[in-house]
């Protein structure tokens, strides 16, 4: 007699395999997604708080001699309170961003820069005196 060789039915074992990783890695990104997306502000302030601490550093290395220290820290300080406090509107923010990016462009901060990172520190915390000339 033959014998009848059973053919399987289904997929193999390695592709199965295959497809729960993949579902897997699906699940995670779209589970990312969702939490960058739900928690963008919180991300966003953390960066911006982390680049204000960063610049306010560079900018204690070439201090103009119309500012002091204590300048340039209270300035930061209340502009991290300020954005703590939610009291920061989204025009100021991306006018913040865009100095950031142009104070970091050439990797170090001169004195004229220093006065204009200050000016729109103050400018954001809605602090009247602006920063000397």
């Amino acid at each position: 007699m033959t014998e009848m060789v059973e053919q399987k039915r289904g997929i193999s074992k390695g592709c199965l395999i295959a497809l729960v990783i993949i579902a897997a890695i699906i699940v995670l990104i779209i589970a990312m997604s969702i939490i960058c997306y739900v928690k963008r502000d919180s991300m966003l302030q953390w960066g911006v708080i982390k680049m204000t601490e960063t610049i306010k550093r560079e900018a204690l290395v070439n201090l103009p001699d119309s500012l002091t220290e204590s300048d340039i820290d209270s300035a930061a300080t209340d502009f991290i309170q300020a954005l703590k406090n939610k009291s920061v509107d989204q025009k100021q923010m991306r006018q913040i961003i865009l100095v950031y990016q142009d104070l970091m462009k050439d990797g170090k901060i001169d004195k004229d820069e220093c006065k204009r990172y200050i000016e729109e520190l103050r400018r954001a915390t809605h602090t009247d005196a602006v920063a000397p000339k």
